[in-house]
């Protein structure tokens, strides 16, 4: 018989096999094997008979004590907690983290809008978001920033871009805008 056959019948030749029986020494495992469950036998039954009357120490060893699972179940409460509070602080930070983005690309959108207008001649403009962010509203006001003393105007402004937010909440972005194209803006010529 081949060792294929034996791993694979369903029989008592499983064990032997798994065992690292061979065929020539089948005999001498299986003798082994009754030795091992006959002797088991007879210790359970002498244990028992000897707890007649009494409690039997192996029935308490066998299972966990009321103050074990209590023990075990604290460990795991204390656990669930730090997880669940752990889980949580992620939740906000995600919360706060992706507010303070939406705020930071929607006030660069206004500063799009406010580049684009200075360079437009428009030096102040205000309008709200459409869509999801219909509660926020923006404002810009461009001022010339070279000196009123210089006799030729430069094409050089200083742009303040604000973000109102739903909660009534002002981001304000404060930035340069040099208008090399023409200086039709400061002479008020379109």
């Amino acid at each position: 018989m081949s060792m294929a056959r034996e791993i694979s019948a369903p029989s008592k030749g499983m064990w032997h096999s798994r065992l690292g029986c061979v065929n020539h020494r089948r005999d001498a495992c299986a003798t082994f094997l009754h030795r091992l469950v006959s002797q088991a036998r007879v210790r359970s039954t002498a244990e028992r008979a000897s707890c007649v009357g009494q409690e039997c120490p192996t029935s308490s060893a066998a299972g966990f004590t009321l103050v074990e699972v209590l023990a075990a179940v604290a460990i795991m409460g204390g656990a669930l907690f730090i997880l669940l509070n752990t889980h949580h602080g992620a939740l906000r930070l995600y919360a706060d983290m992706n507010e303070s983005v939406v705020k930071r690309q929607l006030l660069e959108r206004v500063v799009g809008e406010a580049e684009f207008g200075v360079l437009t001649g428009e030096l102040t403009g205000s309008g709200e978001f459409k869509g999801r962010y219909a509660e926020y509203s923006w404002s810009y006001q461009g001022t010339p920033a070279a000196g009123e003393d210089t006799e030729t105007p430069m094409p050089f402004y200083q742009v303040e871009a604000t973000l109102r937010t739903p909660d009534g909440e002002d981001e304000t972005l404060t930035f340069y805008v040099f208008n090399i194209g023409s200086n039709e803006v400061l002479e008020g010529k379109r």
